[in-house]
């Protein structure tokens, strides 16, 4: 009877020891952080069409002319924070992402100049040029794959003839447009508020 009733203590024993064990591991938050970085690779290596001390010509619709010299190409990295999704945790296990960056200016005479940004946080491309502002997907460019923008197998320009070009609109003026491809990088310039056309001279 002693030994039955010995061996029912340790078999209760074991049960509540078990038990707030596993409790007490549920309970406890997880709180490690954790560090993600989004690189170019693949398909984003081919969007950025320029290297680097580029010279492009344009000309416009009154056979004006203008060449922009390129800045060396800048590569950069920003990083965003993420707090844990447990409450528990407070500022503890924050999560670091990291975005690669690239950036490259074409400054032409006065202050104009083109600047493109191409950033892995959203895989966006960002162009500027005066007062129009495009800003579209890296993976857009060339791309008929995707019905909202248009792309053409060639364009014959006064200046050449330009094939796999897309044509996105700005998002500060309806009517800017701007052509683009993956070879040659701007080739068509629309600006609204100057009534300007530049075509690339190949």
């Amino acid at each position: 009877m002693y030994k039955l009733s010995f061996k029912l203590i340790l078999l209760n024993t074991f049960f509540i020891c078990t038990l707030f064990l596993s409790c007490s591991t549920r309970d406890e938050p997880s709180c490690v952080g954790s560090t993600n970085y989004f690189k170019f690779y693949g398909p984003y290596l081919t969007c950025f069409a320029y290297k680097g001390f580029d010279i492009v010509n344009f000309m416009n619709q009154s056979r004006d002319t203008e060449t922009y010299i390129g800045t060396a190409l800048q590569k950069f990295t920003t990083e965003q924070l993420k707090m844990n999704s447990n409450p528990d945790c407070g500022s503890e296990g924050q999560s670091k992402i990291i975005y690669d960056n690239q950036r490259i200016t074409l400054n032409g005479t006065g202050n104009k100049k083109i600047e493109l940004l191409m950033s892995m946080d959203n895989s966006k491309m960002f162009v500027s040029f005066g007062s129009a502002k495009f800003e579209f997907f890296c993976l857009d460019i060339s791309n008929r794959n995707f019905p909202t923008n248009v792309t053409f197998d060639s364009i014959a320009l006064e200046t050449g003839t330009f094939y796999n070009v897309t044509i996105f609109g700005g998002t500060t003026k309806s009517s800017d447009k701007l052509y683009i491809n993956k070879t040659e990088g701007i080739v068509r310039m629309v600006l609204k508020d100057s009534t300007e056309i530049w075509n690339k001279i190949k």
